[in-house]
């Protein structure tokens, strides 16, 4: 966290320490540079005073940033039969081996397995689900979308078919895969 002049007005210093900062730190500094620079220049009571006036405030955004980068956790698993969960939202899931089982509860998940025979799905709002290996299936939650690969037996390639959640009857939390035309229908999961 950075503290700035006028941070220190706010909490009402000194007019020697804001003229201190002023001269030594004109631009602030970060909270742990600017308490090292006090007690350098041998100012340890003022380093105590901004310590008691914003320590709160420094724990309080690690713990917002530590929140946000748990939230952002990527997962990632690459042998077969792999069985990720997360419900953080914002997660990042990934799997390359088949027949993996993954499955996120918080909003705006994405999650990709390139593994055959995948079984994923997320609940969460605005999550993205993504299979691209062939005879996988697929759910999403509320205004999301899910991306499955189909083997194109005529062309001989494989592709891959889009559907978004609320549209073309596809809904939310049902399991869908790619039939042999590309078309995403129902699946049946078995427990």
């Amino acid at each position: 966290m950075k503290i700035t002049l006028d941070m220190l007005r706010e909490k009402r210093a000194c007019g020697e320490g804001l003229r201190w900062v002023t001269k030594n730190l004109p631009d602030g500094a970060e909270y742990r540079e600017f308490i090292e620079k006090l007690e350098t220049d041998g100012k340890a009571g003022w380093a105590d005073w901004l310590i008691g006036n914003f320590e709160v405030l420094v724990l309080a955004e690690k713990w917002r940033i530590e929140s946000i980068l748990d939230a952002c956790k990527a997962e990632a698993s690459s042998g077969d039969f792999a069985k990720i969960g997360s419900s953080g939202n914002v997660a990042k899931i990934g799997s390359s081996g088949d027949f993996a089982q993954i499955g996120a509860t918080g909003y705006s998940a994405q999650i990709g397995s390139s593994g055959d025979s995948a079984k994923i799905g997320a609940t969460g709002k605005n999550s993205i689900v993504a299979a691209v290996g062939v005879g996988s299936i697929a759910k999403a939650g509320e205004n999301g979308c899910i991306v499955l690969a189909w083997w194109d037996e005529k062309a001989k390639r494989p592709r891959v078919t889009v559907g978004y959640i609320g549209e073309g009857g596809v809904y939310a939390g049902k399991w869908y895969r790619s039939d042999e035309s590309g078309k995403l229908v129902e699946a049946t999961v078995s427990a």
